[in-house]
């Protein structure tokens, strides 16, 4: 369930580095990291201190304004207003679901 959980984690991280690195510029000539650059050492802090047990993720990449769309027509699709509406609607009952024991009928 662990596995799950962190693969699920880890698209997320992936989504917001794709989603950063796609909104911004290179740097100008001369300046040490570019945005995307930036952008990617930021969500890979956030991911280490997940990774080693921190709880604030959302939190770190997130603004407190962040508009979030899932496509599809799942539990989880649609449109969040607001980093605490989508981490509420959304990111705990997606981890919840994914932490749940299944059972598997042959």
């Amino acid at each position: 369930m662990a596995t799950m959980l962190n693969r699920a984690l880890a698209s997320c991280v992936y989504a917001v580095i794709v989603t950063a690195s796609t909104l911004t510029t290179a740097a100008p000539c001369g300046q040490a990291n570019s945005v995307p650059d930036d952008n990617k050492l930021i969500v890979a802090d956030a991911f280490d201190r997940w990774a080693a047990g921190g709880t604030s993720f959302f939190h770190d990449l997130l603004h407190d304004n962040v508009v979030w769309r899932i496509k599809g027509s799942g539990p989880s699709a649609g449109e969040f207003r607001g980093r605490d509406v989508f981490l509420d609607r959304a990111v705990r009952p997606f981890a919840s679901r994914l932490s749940a024991r299944s059972v598997r009928q042959p």
